[in-house]
């Protein structure tokens, strides 16, 4: 979105807005190459417009506007208990440039930067076992169950791996 700067928090009046889609490929890294690839083309389009003055503005209109908190820390723990898509959705979301997800594992906060689901058809199986338990490692990729399946943790930054029937 491009928008004129005012005394409010991004409430100016827009002059270009686009879409893009977001794919289960991407990362935060790869949307903010589309979002810079598409600003530039806006720009390009627009910046002959605006020299000449010929800008059409759009209010913005605040009752439709949506407001969030401030993003802390703790929204990037992971709680096994989520299911594996809302885990995968989250270090995703949080991967570089920013700072990570993470877990807590003997006290100790530790990286989840990619995981990747595991489909299994018995997964009724894994039922009555508790979310965050280590089922198995497979070099040097740990396979968490979650509240609705199982994840792989595919690229992390634990000093120590946990042991299969361990705790996150």
């Amino acid at each position: 979105t491009l928008f004129w700067i005012d005394r409010g928090v991004d409430s100016g009046d827009i002059w270009d807005q686009r879409g893009f889609d977001i794919n289960e490929s991407d990362v935060a890294a790869s949307i903010y190459e589309k979002i810079e690839m598409l600003s530039l083309e806006m720009l390009k389009e627009n910046i002959p417009n605006l020299e000449k003055g010929n800008i059409h503005r759009h209010k913005q209109y605040s009752e439709k506007a949506n407001y969030w908190r401030k993003r802390t820390h703790k929204d990037g723990e992971i709680d096994w208990r989520m299911s594996c898509k809302r885990i995968f959705d989250l270090v995703r979301a949080l991967s570089a440039p920013y700072i990570g997800a993470h877990c807590i594992y003997k006290k100790k906060e530790t990286k989840i930067w990619e995981v990747e689901f595991i489909l299994d058809e018995d997964v009724d199986e894994y039922s009555n076992i508790e979310p965050g338990k280590v089922m198995s490692i497979e070099s040097n990729h740990l396979i968490i169950k979650t509240g609705d399946g199982l994840v792989k943790i595919i690229n992390h930054e634990f000093e120590r791996l946990p042991c299969v029937g361990e705790y996150l």
